[in-house]
């Protein structure tokens, strides 16, 4: 299980905010994205090796108004969505604990209510479609 500091921000809100005004996003069927690529120079990027996962921070947001008032649902559909991640989303950025990425990489994944019923399978496809978008905006040239 990750702990807090393996996630993006570590709850800090101007990390949070920074990623919601400057990010790009990307809307599923059954969960949305922020992602962004923060400049190299910037002091934003001071702390980004966390984990086995060098440059990249991420999130999973599960909100009681947007997925379910009940924590145990809430906290199933973010178990989901951090394994999700950790399968499919992160292996591609990093080899044998070298990076690939030539910068950093920030997303936060927001849950939906339809995740709740939704099939592994049809989560499998979703993120794999957001990976995609992923690496499409990584071979795209920084600002």
């Amino acid at each position: 299980m990750l702990t807090a500091r393996n996630e993006c921000c570590h709850g800090k809100v101007q990390d949070f905010t920074a990623l919601f005004e400057g990010g790009k996003r990307w809307k599923g069927r059954l969960f949305q994205a922020v992602y962004r690529r923060p400049l190299p120079s910037s002091s934003e990027v001071t702390s980004l090796r966390l984990g086995t996962e060098p440059g990249v921070r991420w999130a999973v947001i599960a909100s009681k108004k947007g997925v379910d008032k009940r924590a145990t649902r809430r906290n199933r559909v973010k178990r989901r969505l951090r394994a999700l991640v950790r399968e499919i989303v992160l292996p591609g950025f990093a080899a044998n604990g070298q990076s690939r990425l030539s910068s950093p990489l920030e997303f936060a994944l927001i849950a939906s209510r339809r995740m709740l019923d939704e099939p592994w399978t049809g989560l499998e496809v979703e993120m794999r479609t957001f990976a995609r978008v992923l690496k499409n905006s990584i071979q795209e040239p920084l600002p």
